[in-house]
């Protein structure tokens, strides 16, 4: 099983500490869907600003779009992952 949060966004993920980013919590799960890898989500949904491109689609999608999301955020914010943790964002 799998969650495919479908609503990634800087509003959505908290550090569970202001001094180090050691623990990260992804809030608010109110479009997220359980699935299994053989499954194609399809609704349309999220936040517009930052909704991935397979879900505009409408093809179908599934985890992949979180992936997009945290690299495009990633990217804007001009951070990089460093063994798990999230360095240079905010």
């Amino acid at each position: 099983m799998n969650i495919v949060h479908r609503d990634l966004k800087p509003e959505n993920i908290l550090f569970g500490d202001r001094e180090t980013t050691d623990v990260i919590k992804v809030t608010d799960f109110g479009l997220a869907k359980l699935t299994d890898d053989e499954q194609n989500l399809k609704t349309a949904c999220g936040t517009p600003n930052y909704v991935a491109p397979e879900i505009l689609l409408q093809k179908g999608y599934g985890k992949e779009v979180d992936v997009w999301n945290i690299a495009a955020r990633r990217t804007v914010a001009g951070a990089h992952f460093v063994d798990g943790i999230v360095e240079g964002a905010g």
